[in-house]
């Protein structure tokens, strides 16, 4: 059985001119609306995915000895500390990619201490590891996580386990966020599934911000007339160019 973990349905109230951005991705969420809100956007989130926990057992699995444990996002983190915690704490060198992973491994209670290596990429992370005692790494990650980083794990001379702890799922909407999905001026999409589920429900015609070009390139593919992505790494960048977009349609438009 598998239970929903992020993700709630948020109640959305139509504006009625369309003057809002839509942001139905879990990339960002919360904190990219009110980045919009200071630049004086209006932004609505009207989430189309959500994570659900698979039943792959974690915890039973931090039992074992690792050289390493690789946690490559947020998502895992938060899923990667709880089963840590279930376990009883042991002792386990933890690395991670990102920012944001590095911050949900503390914030949902990890110990410091166990945090042996911070990289910015999965390509920067495998660079910097080199085997030195049992050459045993766990990755857990997404079901739809590409092979790449362990590969590239596995190359160093690693023997990875990877471990599909959880699942990205689509999210069903109440008429009024149908009706505001199709009303919005701009769209802030990032994930494929979020691109995909859009494609199917909204259509391609309205225009898009990527959260960088790896996206945009999936969205052109998907068909989608309009498409930009951020200049600028991060959630400022995209902040930055959903705001752009957003000014330029709205004063095409008046």
């Amino acid at each position: 059985m598998r239970r929903r973990i992020v993700g709630s349905l948020q109640g959305s109230m139509g504006t009625g001119n369309g003057n809002f951005v839509a942001l139905p991705d879990l990339v960002g969420k919360g904190s990219l609306a009110q980045l919009l809100a200071e630049r004086d956007i209006c932004a609505k989130e009207i989430p189309c995915i959500a994570f659900q926990k698979t039943d792959t057992p974690l915890a039973n699995m931090l039992e074992e000895e690792w050289e390493l444990v690789v946690i490559s996002a947020p998502e895992a983190a938060s899923l990667f500390v709880e089963a840590w915690i279930a376990a009883g704490r042991p002792r386990t060198d933890v690395a991670c990619v990102g920012k944001k992973t590095k911050k949900a491994l503390a914030d949902n209670g990890m110990d410091g201490a166990l945090l042996v290596l911070s990289a910015a990429s999965g390509k920067d992370l495998a660079a910097t590891t080199k085997p030195t005692k049992s050459r045993r790494v766990l990755l857990p990650v997404s079901v739809r996580a590409r092979p790449d980083l362990q590969k590239m794990l596995e190359a160093n001379g690693f023997s990875v386990l990877r471990l599909d702890i959880y699942d990205t799922v689509s999210v069903e909407w109440s008429e009024q966020q149908q009706r505001d999905a199709e009303m919005c001026s701009t769209v802030a999409l990032a994930s494929p599934s979020a691109i995909q589920i859009w494609r199917e429900r909204v259509g391609t015609q309205c225009p898009v911000v990527c959260f960088g070009e790896s996206s945009a390139s999936a969205c052109r593919t998907a068909g989608f007339e309009h498409v930009s992505s951020a200049a600028r790494k991060g959630l400022e960048g995209w902040a930055d160019e959903i705001a752009r977009v957003a000014t330029y349609d709205k004063t095409k438009a008046s």
